[in-house]
């Protein structure tokens, strides 16, 4: 928007009217970093095989965001600014207004949860309200952080990935120079809480992830389940693996709903809300993080990595059954036939029809399975969260084998058809052509679910 309305690149427009009038001289969003900066950046690090492990620069593809590189002095200009509403020494950068506006909550998802204003999401610490940024990647950490309310105003940055140090910084500082007046008090549950649990169970998705990329993937560790324990609470598990939002102490959460659709969270001593659509069935889950405020979609059980799993599972295992029948045992037989110089016509006698059928199941499966173990090397030897950025060549070349099968996929369910009415092979040798069919056809619409379908993703 800024690059649309005033014609400047970002980059010099925030340099022009933010960074200078600021006088942080050692910030910029460019890139690459003009030199004299470049050589002072810090370096990034990442704790792998028992050692820390240089990391090389970062570079986002979703600049602005992420794309400041400053230092500790530069920001508590920037601070400053903010704590004076737009204000720093003879210059201004906001009218007063804006800058009022800016701290001000614009949305929550509850009006008990915190929300978030332009640029900063709220917390509440011991009575305080802090508005705060998060900045989480691999190889630094930061946090900016306000109490406008006590003119306050704190940096926390580090070079390396650890979403949990300056969440415990930030409560151990707020315990310390702003203390609990008094124990708080924890709501009564809801009369009929314990018949209500039920409702709220089941896994939950992160709403923001990919959804019509590759990247899609990313998305299996963005899942939170929701389980109901016998004395009426619920429990909520954020994996490890999500991605910047671990709670500062543990990733169980303890819920008791203490108004309808409204939970009291004893970790933390705020509030976690769920929505419901007209039918009443419950659809989402308002649950603040680290980051700030989150949203997190109930998904219905073909969607959870509880059906996905399995059913992979289930495809592996019919793709390699076939890729044993053609072309595995064929050959074999054939070099064994061929070492001990037998002239032995097994597999001869079948109408070519037959053969035919099992040569394409063959084909198809062999697609199938080299696509499958290309993939999951890729998975396996590539953080996947390097595909939101680019999708690597050898993964561009493996897309074009599921199309291929696919298209071919077609002609199985003909073959299949065939094999029964002509009585084809043994009842278990059609049953299994019939089972490899089956997963074949349904193999269409999972690789399409995860965005696999597409030759140039």
């Amino acid at each position: 928007m800024v690059e649309v309305i005033t014609g400047v690149p970002f980059a010099e427009y925030i340099e022009e009217n933010i960074l200078q009038p600021l006088d942080m001289k050692r910030s910029s969003f460019r890139q690459p970093l003009p030199e004299d900066l470049a050589a002072d950046l810090a370096v990034g690090y990442e704790y792998e095989n028992g050692d820390y492990e240089p990391f090389s620069s970062l570079f986002l593809n979703i600049v602005p965001a992420g794309g400041l590189s400053s230092t500790a002095t530069d920001m508590t200009h920037f601070m400053l600014a903010h704590l004076q509403n737009g204000r720093y020494g003879n210059q201004r950068i906001l009218n007063q207004e804006t800058a009022q506006e800016m701290k001000q909550q614009q949305f929550t998802d509850h009006p008990k949860l915190p929300g978030i204003g332009y640029g900063f999401h709220e917390r509440f610490k011991n009575g305080q309200r802090v508005l705060a940024h998060s900045s989480i990647f691999l190889g630094y950490t930061g946090l900016v952080a306000l109490i406008p309310e006590q003119n306050l105003g704190l940096f926390i940055t580090y070079n390396k990935f650890e979403p949990k140090f300056h969440e415990e910084l930030i409560n151990q500082f707020t315990d310390h120079y702003y203390p609990k007046l008094e124990e708080t008090k924890v709501p009564q549950p809801l009369a009929n809480h314990q018949q209500r649990t039920q409702m709220f169970t089941g896994t939950y998705r992160h709403i923001e992830y990919p959804q019509h990329t590759l990247a899609k993937v990313t998305s299996l560790v963005n899942h939170v389940s929701v389980k109901k324990r016998e004395n009426g609470t619920l429990e909520v598990n954020i994996p490890e693996t999500f991605f910047g939002t671990i709670p500062p102490q543990d990733t169980t959460v303890k819920l008791i709903e203490v108004e309808p659709l409204l939970f009291y969270r004893y970790n933390n001593n705020d509030f976690v809300a769920f929505a419901a659509n007209e039918d009443g069935r419950v659809t989402f889950m308002f649950h603040p993080l680290d980051l700030g405020p989150a949203g997190f979609e109930r998904l219905p059980w073909y969607e959870t990595t509880y059906f996905h799993i399995p059913l992979s599972i289930f495809f592996l295992l019919a793709f390699f059954s076939a890729f044993w029948v053609f072309p595995v045992r064929p050959l074999i037989r054939y070099l064994r036939q061929n070492f001990q110089s037998s002239k032995s016509n097994a597999g001869t006698n079948q109408p070519p029809k037959a053969n035919l059928a099992w040569i394409l199941a063959g084909i198809v499966s062999t697609l199938y399975v080299i696509f499958l173990i290309g993939m999951g090397l890729a998975l396996l030897l590539t953080d996947p969260l390097e595909f939101i950025y680019e999708v690597p060549t050898p993964v561009m070349i493996l897309l074009y084998l599921p199309l291929i099968a696919t298209g071919l996929t077609i002609a199985l369910p003909i073959f299949t058809f065939l094999a029964w009415r002509n009585n084809y092979w043994s009842f278990l040798r059609r049953l299994h052509y019939s089972v490899f069919t089956l997963a074949a056809l349904m193999f269409i619409p999972f690789l399409n679910y995860w965005n696999l379908l597409v030759s140039n993703p």
